[in-house]
């Protein structure tokens, strides 16, 4: 089972006039991976979860910055293609990894994380299961939900889980090839996207106290 992973991070603020440049993206490769990735990553949980589960996990490309401003679109553009040529290149694949923050904004497309799932999944075809990381305040789009085949989320914030939402969402994907194996076609897992009347404020959302502690708790994830 081939199984590859990539990221690509960034909360954006869209009040903040400056926008962020490629400059501002902390960027890696698989030989950087290797070399710098942070145990509490997700892309990490990812890569542990993975090999221990038989799979053989290929890390891709990664990119990841600060909370700032807009992004620029061809700062995205060139991650997009870092991540789309590694996939081609080192085709065909049995699944794909995904660390998204899934609050990203860029100048000039509304949708960037689900364009990158999209573009992701014309590459890698129909069949091949798509599992996502995300933030638990990512903004999740019906694209998103339609692209990939399962989400993990963060459950703490402030965010002391990512590494384990990686394992999560690495064991999403052990068990839908556990189920069905690469026959399994996309269609056989459903998203389901309810979007709620609900808004909890920032400083709210801590996860060791109420009312999100009691939140979280209620959802039984």
């Amino acid at each position: 089972m081939k199984i590859a992973i990539a990221g690509m991070g960034h909360e954006s603020n869209t009040f903040n006039t400056t926008l962020t440049g490629i400059e501002d993206f902390l960027l890696m490769d698989a030989a950087g991976f290797a070399a710098r990735e942070r145990r509490d990553s997700a892309a990490s949980g990812m890569y542990d979860a993975l090999s221990g589960g038989g799979a053989a996990a290929f890390p891709l490309y990664f990119a990841g910055a600060i909370p700032s401003g807009t992004v620029k679109m061809a700062a995205y553009e060139y991650i997009k293609s870092q991540i789309i040529d590694r996939l081609v290149a080192q085709a065909p694949w049995d699944g794909v990894c995904l660390a998204l923050h899934g609050s990203m904004a860029v100048d000039g497309l509304n949708d960037p994380e689900g364009d990158l799932l999209e573009a992701i999944r014309w590459t890698v075809g129909h069949q091949v299961p798509i599992v996502c990381s995300l933030d638990m305040h990512a903004t999740v789009t019906e694209r998103m939900a339609v692209m990939a085949n399962g989400y993990a989320i963060f459950r703490t914030a402030p965010h002391i889980d990512a590494y384990e939402t990686g394992q999560r969402a690495a064991g999403i994907m052990l068990e839908i090839h556990r189920r069905g194996g690469t026959h399994l076609p996309a269609v056989s897992t459903i998203n389901v996207l309810v979007k709620i009347p609900m808004l909890v404020s920032g400083e709210q959302s801590e996860t060791r106290v109420d009312p999100a502690k009691s939140l979280f708790a209620s959802l039984g994830i």
